[in-house]
């Protein structure tokens, strides 16, 4: 009976110690996968990926969204040969003069992009914010807009009820003009006409890049 339960006992243990030791190969095992596995991160609200664009004394607030899976290295550009951004614009290219639009250039835009879209306005006007020009769905193979020459697009309608290009014409002091340029992942569903708050509005979400050139004047 004694060697019975000898027996018994000496198969339990020997169980035991086989189960121990399978336990421990296999936390081993599983340690080691977590090792060379990469690891998850979870970014939240980087700057890189999801910010708030805020246009000056505009009452839409833009979320400028960046894909994931998007390069962010890649910078949009828009400059004018005829005038440095924060410099004088030419009074030609306003209401004392020709009252054409400036020609511009642009580059940098993402391969992802779809369409650009272009705001001029003025933040300095008695009355609030002037909208001078707004066009829309712009092709996104556009690198330079002529001197007096409307890109193609559709054309919003700026403060004065005009559809295309309205020149600086302020009636008071030195005003800043702010040229405005986005790229977008899509085309936006809007009608010609459409006012700068149904375009900023539309834009939100789609947004991959923002660029901006300021310029100045004042009549004599």
């Amino acid at each position: 009976m004694k060697k019975k339960i000898i027996i018994l006992i000496s198969i339990a243990f020997l169980i035991l110690i086989f189960a121990f030791l399978c336990f421990v190969g296999w936390e081993t095992e599983r340690a080691n996968k977590s090792e060379g596995a990469p690891a998850e991160i979870a970014v939240q609200n980087s700057p890189s990926m999801s910010n708030s664009y805020k246009i000056i004394d505009d009452s839409v607030s833009i979320t400028n969204k960046v894909n994931n899976n998007m390069e962010n290295s890649q910078s949009l550009t828009l400059t004018s040969p005829a005038f440095v951004s924060h410099g004088d614009i030419p009074a030609k290219y306003t209401c004392d003069g020709k009252n054409i639009n400036p020609p511009l250039e642009i580059s940098g835009a993402h391969a992802d992009a779809q369409t650009l879209v272009l705001i001029m306005d003025d933040p300095d006007a008695p009355a609030g914010t002037w909208d001078h020009w707004l066009k829309f769905n712009i092709p996104i193979t556009t690198k330079i807009i002529l001197e007096g020459k409307e890109p193609s697009g559709i054309s919003g309608v700026g403060t004065g009820g005009e559809l295309t290009y309205a020149g600086p014409c302020p009636p008071d002091k030195t005003h800043r003009y702010f040229f405005k340029l986005y790229t977008l992942d899509i085309e936006l569903a809007l009608p010609a006409g459409s006012n700068k708050a149904e375009i900023e509005e539309a834009m939100v979400g789609h947004i991959l890049q923002t660029a901006e050139l300021v310029g100045k004047y004042e009549r004599e």
